[in-house]
């Protein structure tokens, strides 16, 4: 793909990404598992609101997929 991208445009690799649009990427090169992570972003959003303070509370959510059938 990089490649056939360079035949077209010019290119820098410029290596694996670790963040792209506010996500944490992460990969488990044994598994290829890619995991998307927006905790430094909202880490971000909760120091900028002065909210580094505030006390954790749990939020009831229904689960994804659906565990029954």
């Amino acid at each position: 793909m990089k490649s056939q991208l360079g035949t077209s445009y010019k290119i820098k690799d410029l290596g694996e990404e670790k963040l792209i649009l506010g996500m944490q990427i992460d990969r488990n090169p044994t598994t290829g598992d890619i995991i998307l992570s927006k905790r430094v972003y909202c880490e971000y959003m909760i120091k900028c609101f002065n909210m580094e303070n505030c006390s954790p509370k749990l939020i009831p959510l229904s689960t994804w997929p659906a565990t029954d059938n």
